[in-house]
């Protein structure tokens, strides 16, 4: 016999599980015995679900290294930390006018509105 689950089980949700499970014979009468067994749920690594960002504007004239917006990610994976990258802006290729630094997005020139 073969337990299989009737659903996709998540770590994020539930971590392990208590199965109590019964074995009767066909003798009469019929007799029984149970047993509990804890089923462990392996945790996998979940892709990021979305990214988020808390800024979009810099003022004309801004130095150089000024603040954006800092940079969220939901994942459901408790406690990770994630990298950030820039892979374009529009059709440009990178370096570029901006940068990363941990989860902060900044300027790496000094805009001007007129060029």
């Amino acid at each position: 016999n073969v337990v299989v689950t009737t659903a996709d089980l998540d770590y994020e949700v539930r971590s392990s599980y208590v199965l109590n499970i019964t074995a009767t014979d066909q003798d009469t009468p019929p007799l029984s015995t149970t047993i509990s067994v804890v089923v462990k749920v392996i945790n996998e690594n979940d892709f990021p679900k979305s990214i988020t960002l808390n800024g979009t504007f810099i003022r004309e004239n801004s130095p150089a290294g000024t603040l954006i917006g800092v940079l969220g990610t939901e994942d459901e994976d408790k406690g990770q930390n994630h990298s950030y990258t820039i892979l374009s802006v529009g059709n440009a290729t990178l370096p570029g006018k901006f940068q990363i630094i941990g989860n902060r997005l900044v300027s790496r020139e000094q805009f001007d509105f007129e060029e």
